[in-house]
Formats: C-alpha cells, sequence, structure tokens
C-alpha cells in the first residue's frame, strides 16, 4: 500500500494446503524460509506470514483493509479459508504463567495485546496455540493460531 509515492504498508502470503495447515507447524517448517519455497499454488489455505504498517501511519485503518483484500482473494479464489500465527508481544511483559493464560485473558478482554486483540476485533477465531512457532523473546516463542472461514 502506498502514500504519495512511499510504501506504507505491506503484507505477505502464501498458499498452503488444508493439511499442512491442520498440521500447525512451526514457521520455518510451514514456509521453507523466507523465499516461502513451500507455497503451493494449488493450496486451499491462504496462510496470512506477516503483516507491516509504517509507524507513522497506524491506527489509520489500513492493517484492517489489508486484512479485507485478504478476505477477498479468499472469496476469489474460491479457497477454504484464511489462517495466520500471531505473535503475542505482550505476553513476556505481562507476567502472565504461561501463553495459553495469557491468551484467554485477552480474548475475555481483562488484557488488551498489540497483536492478538485486533486480530480478534476483525473476527479471527483463535483455534490453538503453537508453543515453539518461532524465536521472538516478548512472546515466548508461541504463536497463536487464527482462522478466517469465509
Amino acid at each position: 500500500m502506498t502514500f504519495e509515492g512511499q510504501v506504507v504498508a505491506s503484507c505477505t502470503n502464501m498458499l498452503i494446503s488444508i493439511e499442512n495447515w491442520d498440521a500447525h507447524l512451526d514457521w520455518q517448517t510451514a514456509t521453507g524460509g523466507l523465499a516461502l519455497p513451500k507455497h503451493n499454488p494449488f493450496g486451499q489455505v491462504l496462510y496470512g506470514i506477516d503483516i507491516s504498517v509504517h509507524p507513522h501511519f497506524r491506527k489509520q485503518g489500513i492493517a484492517k483493509r489489508l486484512y479485507q483484500a485478504r478476505f477477498e482473494i479468499i472469496d476469489y479464489l474460491q479457497l477454504k479459508k484464511f489462517g495466520t500465527v500471531c505473535r503475542i508481544p505482550g505476553y513476556r511483559a505481562s507476567g502472565s504463567k504461561n501463553s495459553i493464560s495469557y491468551v484467554e485473558a485477552v480474548q475475555s478482554e481483562s488484557t488488551q495485546d498489540p497483536t492478538l486483540t485486533p486480530l480478534l476485533k476483525m473476527k479471527l477465531k483463535h483455534v490453538g496455540i503453537i508453543p515453539n512457532y518461532m524465536e521472538d523473546q516478548e512472546s515466548g516463542n508461541a504463536g497463536v493460531i487464527l482462522e478466517w472461514n469465509p
């Protein structure tokens, strides 16, 4: 997404099979690495790899528009679902004993997480946690599995 010729936001996606999505693999195994060699052009799940909005352009609904575009792609390509695994950057600072209780607190709205809270508000459904999803100290290496079904 651009503004006055500058890139202010982006998102990366790949297609994977339902079987690979349902296996809930760690980031490296699921994607194959930064070049995303495990992209499957015949996959039925749009896997949201990342999303980024320049700090000066946050809180303007840009990320929400990127997610809406993802959902439109799913409808257009007649895919089965959208899946992503999100960071929980508020986890370590929260002092919570484990990622499960932290995610439950975010779901009940007794705690806010800068990444998970907005995604839950966009109607993505929490379906689990991958304990060692990727190296990420803030998230305790955990990733929250989220899905959206058309």
